[in-house]
């Protein structure tokens, strides 16, 4: 590269550092509020990871409603889980009935359960339906130990 041509390039490169640099001060307002929304972003999603954790070791399986929704400071994993669940329902209800439409006569029975206060057979319909879902499509059963016969959906978690 010939000397003048260089210089045209440090001349360029200035004038956009320059104009960078006025477009920042004319916008630094909304920068600002961009930078704060990321780090809320983040630090929403750093508790949301450490409260599924917590979660799962209580025998609670996180879905995204979960992470849509924030825990209030001092709530048991069990009252949030409750919160979720009731604020929820009929989306959780919409979800499995539009993903798995072969199984809504199951589905139809186990709310029923739940709603009638059958809380055992909810939750053995729960966890069969659970290991149903992944056999279905193409993982071992999620309660099973059984690794090496199919890709196991714990592992994928």
């Amino acid at each position: 590269m010939k000397n003048k041509e260089f210089q045209e390039l440090i001349y360029l490169m200035q004038s956009l550092a320059n104009k960078a640099q006025i477009y920042y001060k004319n916008h630094e307002k909304e920068f600002v509020l961009i930078g704060s929304k990321i780090q809320n972003f983040l630090e929403h999603s750093l508790k949301q990871k450490i409260i599924a954790s917590n979660m799962s070791k209580e025998g609670w399986f996180p879905s995204s409603f979960v992470f849509r929704t924030s825990i209030n400071d001092g709530e048991s994993n069990e009252s949030f889980m409750r919160r979720v669940i009731k604020n929820h329902y009929e989306q959780i209800q919409e979800t499995l009935y539009s993903g798995y439409p072969n199984r809504a006569e199951i589905f139809t029975e186990m709310f029923e359960s739940l709603e009638c206060g059958r809380y055992r057979y909810f939750m053995m319909e729960c966890f069969a339906q659970i290991d149903g879902i992944c056999t279905d499509s193409g993982y071992s059963p999620f309660f099973s130990k059984e690794y090496d016969k199919k890709m196991n959906l714990k592992e994928i978690l």
